[in-house]
């Protein structure tokens, strides 16, 4: 009877552990702050996969926020980003990410403003070509389009991502996390995902036909652990 129970949490791991697998490759110290990081995704299955993903930004750890769907865009947010996670190795408590906005001049205000003009004028396009019902219905069915990673069967995918842990972007706004770690003190670094089941649901039925032979990835993807030793330089 143990044997069978321990099969079966065995088999339920694999199932929803053994699909994708996300390992950081290396991890280069350019700065007291900032870092390269290699990641590897490969999709362990036979089977086409779509993940929402960010290649191109990290978000703070916050508990909150780990696993929010898009329901709304007011906050600033990197909804599919990868969460830095730093860990205690003594207690295992994560750092927890603080945030904090630049200082703004009236050119960057002015900027910014230029710049939002453009995307909703780019989202209005979108819901008339996609047939949305509202603004906001496009914006979010945009951002999702627009952040899918395509993996075909066994397929491997290497990722060079900068971070810099005190300044970890919250989207195209004046906002930004930051960590306060202790100097040369080694921390548990790993990479976490986690999207909501949701998220598939945001999509039209004509785009849901096309991509109908992928999978849309849902749930949780953890990376492996690495040290990370904050110096000052």
């Amino acid at each position: 009877m143990r044997k069978t129970i321990t099969l079966i949490i065995f088999l339920l791991y694999t199932l929803c552990f053994g699909q994708i697998d996300v390992k950081i490759v290396s991890l280069e110290k350019t700065s007291s702050s900032t870092s390269e990081i290699t990641i590897s995704i490969t999709n362990l299955t036979n089977s086409y996969y779509a993940i929402p993903l960010d290649k191109k930004s990290f978000k703070g750890y916050n508990s909150d926020e780990l696993c929010s769907g898009i329901h709304n865009f007011n906050n600033p947010y990197n909804f599919f980003a990868f969460t830095v996670v730093f860990k205690d190795r003594v207690t295992n408590e994560p750092a927890i990410s603080l945030i904090r906005s630049y200082h703004s001049g009236d050119d960057q205000l002015e900027k910014l403003n230029r710049k939002d003009q453009k995307e909703k004028r780019k989202i209005t396009r979108w819901q008339k070509e996609n047939g949305l019902k509202s603004d906001f219905e496009a914006k979010r069915n945009l951002y999702v389009m627009n952040h899918l990673l395509f993996l075909t069967p066994k397929q491997n995918l290497i990722l060079k991502m900068k971070l810099d842990i005190f300044d970890i972007k919250r989207g195209d706004t004046f906002f930004y996390d930051y960590y306060v770690l202790n100097d040369k003190k080694n921390y548990a670094l790993t990479l976490q995902l986690c999207i909501d089941k949701k998220v598939q649901e945001y999509l039209t039925l004509k785009q849901k036909q096309k991509l109908k032979k992928y999978i849309f990835f849902d749930g949780k993807l953890e990376s492996n652990t690495v040290p990370f030793i904050y110096t000052i330089f």
